[in-house]
């Protein structure tokens, strides 16, 4: 019986420690890859679906008028931007600015007070632009599930740049 139109994997894939001769076969994905949601046939209408879930609509925000400085906010110090970057692999995957955290963090090896200039007026005043509320993600299945013919056997995971780290924790 061939599976390959459901996407499945008819041959077997191998697993073992490299050079031991130690192979132990895997057994072959059960389940398609991909959700068949019920209102979702196409690959846009489940990109659609799967934002949906993971990230439900909100009401806008009312405008905020001209910004003021937060006379109880409590300045960012070099050291919380330090402890941000601390917390993000060098290797982890870059935002969508395209810059990878070990840029950041040499950045901020070599002239701290330049993140500490950027990032300061954000917390003065409480702002949080848009471009910085954008991620890059990767939808995942979830292994062993029964069903994938809803969002919730998925997981998202994404990536943030270091103003949200910083902020995120305060």
């Amino acid at each position: 019986m061939s599976h390959a139109g459901l996407g499945l994997r008819e041959e077997p894939l191998y697993k073992g420690t490299f050079g031991t001769g130690d192979l132990g076969v895997v057994a072959p994905r059960k389940t398609p890859r991909f959700p068949s949601l019920p209102d979702a046939s196409i690959p846009v209408a489940i990109n659609k679906a799967l934002l949906e879930h993971f990230f439900p609509p909100k009401d806008p925000l009312p405008d905020r008028g001209r910004l003021e400085k937060n006379p109880s906010a409590n300045p960012l110090t070099e050291e919380e931007i330090k402890l941000a970057l601390s917390k993000s692999s060098p290797s982890s995957a870059p935002g969508p600015d395209g810059i990878p955290y070990s840029v950041w963090k040499r950045v901020n090896l070599i002239n701290p007070a330049i993140l500490l200039e950027l990032l300061s007026p954000l917390v003065a005043f409480g702002y949080h632009p848009p471009s910085l509320k954008i991620a890059n993600g990767l939808v995942l299945d979830k292994p062993g599930k029964v069903s994938y013919d809803s969002p919730s056997p998925f997981a998202s995971l994404s990536s943030s740049k270091p103003s949200q780290r910083s902020s995120s924790e305060r």
